[in-house]
C-alpha cells in the first residue's frame, strides 16, 4: 500500500498535477491550467492524459504483485477504478480542513463508483475535451449515481502503438 500511494504520488507531481489525498480505497489528484503553466509544463489536458499513460504502466504491476500474495482471489479482477470529471474546483478551509469543493469533485467521485478495476471512467465534459485525441479511445456506459439518477460516462483507454517494422532490412 505505501508503494502504491509513492508512486500514485510521484506519478501526479511528475505530470504538474496535484495530489490531494489518499481516501482509503483511492486518491484526490488536480491537474491545473495555471499550474502547468507556471511548471512549464504541457497543458493540464496533455499533464492528465501523460498521467494515465505513466500511471497505468507503474500501477499494474503492484496489482499482479498483490495477487500472488492473497489467499483469497476475488472473482472481480483487482485494479483501481478511476473517475474523472473537468471544471472549476476552489479549494476552502472548512471546520480547520483544507477542502477541494465543487462539481467536478462530485462527478469525479460518482464517475470513481460507477468505474470497474483498471478503468477510467469520465463524465461528458472532460470526454467533449479529450474526445479528438488519437491515442485514447472511448466507451460510452450507462450508470447511476447513489440516489438512482441516470447518466451516461465513457470509459477512456489509452491506445498502445506499436512500433513498425523496420522494411527493408533483410532478417538475420
Amino acid at each position: 500500500m505505501v508503494k502504491f500511494i509513492s508512486i500514485t504520488r510521484e506519478t501526479v507531481y511528475k505530470h504538474a498535477g496535484i495530489f490531494d489525498k489518499f481516501t482509503g480505497d483511492g486518491f484526490i489528484a488536480y491537474f491545473n491550467e495555471s499550474v502547468c503553466k507556471e511548471l512549464h509544463k504541457p497543458d493540464h489536458i496533455e499533464s492528465f492524459t501523460g498521467f494515465l499513460r505513466d500511471y497505468e504502466a507503474s500501477v499494474e504491476p503492484l496489482f499482479q504483485d498483490w495477487v500472488r500474495h492473497v489467499k483469497k482471489i476475488p472473482e472481480e479482477p483487482i485494479g483501481l477504478a478511476l473517475g474523472t470529471d473537468i471544471g472549476r474546483v476552489s479549494f476552502q478551509i472548512l471546520d480547520n480542513h483544507f477542502v477541494a469543493v465543487g462539481d467536478a469533485i462530485v462527478w469525479a467521485s460518482r464517475m470513481a463508483s460507477a468505474a470497474k478495476a483498471g478503468e477510467v471512467l469520465a463524465n461528458n465534459l472532460l470526454y467533449q475535451a479529450l474526445r479528438e485525441r488519437k491515442d485514447l479511445s472511448f466507451k460510452s456506459r450507462s450508470s447511476f449515481t447513489k440516489s438512482g439518477e441516470s447518466f451516461v460516462a465513457n470509459v477512456v483507454s489509452i491506445i498502445h502503438h506499436r512500433p513498425e517494422p523496420i522494411t527493408g532490412v533483410p532478417n538475420l
